[in-house]
């Protein structure tokens, strides 16, 4: 089970580093972040779940500001299956990737060839089917569908809508209570079902080399436009909102203090968006990659730390 669940990942994972157009060092230090690696190896939706956030993200950039190459259709391919994959992942969470085959519309509708004005179309009815499948569980969950089981005291969209200050002061006790158990499960502080508690400051310096990775190179300056860029960011902020306000709906009690279920690496799909998006194209690294190797070097090596805290805490 966990090879069949280990192949598909490795699999998508290298088709991001290998067809990306911006962020391969990015996505290669996300893979070997500890919790990347728990999700991969172990069978469990999330590693999947990440991995075709990549892929989606990845193959989007291609066909935007890549020249067309014979793997083009491959890219197509990826685009139409992660679009409708993910819009029904994690209670909707990640429904907001269903958004970015915008960008193709927006980058190919004026485009005179044949080709381009089929994708842009296509592009944009791949993302209204995708947000309707994507909402259908949701208004399920509404109308209360599900057996009262664990869900019959969570909240719905009609406590949402008839008490939005109580919803706000409960985000603000979220944000409160757990920032500091986001940011450190993100990278893997807790492993397995949360009982593996790894030293913080392998986290500390895996988001580090993280944040490192993201750096452009001098030569990648000006790929995307200030208007992709926030359009991005804007995708990105809407899967963070939907993977908490997913827990929400699906996961927390009324009587709770703050959003429960929620953990740092939900919010992993959206690391390489936020990366392009958020970081400073003025802060740049040299184009013949020293700098880059370090970093990827560094995040190797770096696994032998984790590995023998593994084992000294087993």
């Amino acid at each position: 089970g966990r090879i069949i669940s280990f192949i598909p990942i490795l699999f998508l994972l290298y088709y991001a580093i290998r067809r990306t157009v911006r962020g391969k060092e990015l996505i290669f230090v996300l893979a070997m972040l500890p919790s990347m690696i728990q999700e991969a190896t172990t069978i469990n939706a999330d590693g999947i779940d990440i991995s075709l956030s990549l892929a989606l993200t990845v193959a989007v950039m291609r066909v935007c500001y890549a020249e067309k190459d014979k793997f083009r259709y491959l890219d197509y391919g990826m685009i139409i299956a992660t679009t409708l994959l993910l819009a029904r992942c994690k209670y909707g969470a990640l429904m907001p990737l269903a958004l970015l085959p915008l960008l193709i519309f927006m980058k190919k509708r004026k485009e005179t060839e044949s080709e381009d004005k089929i994708l842009s179309w296509g592009a944009l009815a791949l993302t209204i089917i995708s947000v309707i499948f994507g909402f259908f569980p949701l208004i399920h969950r509404t109308v209360g569908a599900y057996s009262p089981t664990l869900w019959s005291d969570c909240y719905t969209f009609s406590d949402i809508i008839h008490d939005p200050v109580h919803i706000i002061f409960l985000l603000g006790s979220t944000i409160y209570h757990q920032l500091d158990f986001y940011l450190l499960t993100i990278g893997g502080t807790n492993l397995g079902w949360m009982n593996m508690i790894l030293p913080q400051y392998i986290t500390v310096v895996m988001l580090m080399l993280l944040f490192m990775s993201a750096i452009p190179a001098e030569k990648e300056k000006g790929v995307f436009s200030v208007k992709t860029r926030i359009f991005m960011f804007i995708v990105a902020l809407m899967g963070i909102g939907f993977a908490v306000g997913g827990m929400l709906i699906a996961w927390t009690q009324k009587d709770a203090e703050f959003i429960n279920g929620v953990q740092g690496r939900y919010f992993l799909p959206f690391v390489l968006l936020l990366g392009i998006s958020l970081m400073p194209e003025r802060l740049t690294c040299d184009d013949k990659g020293a700098f880059r190797n370090k970093v990827l070097i560094a995040s190797v090596w770096y696994q032998i730390m984790v590995v023998c805290a593994i084992f000294l805490r087993a």
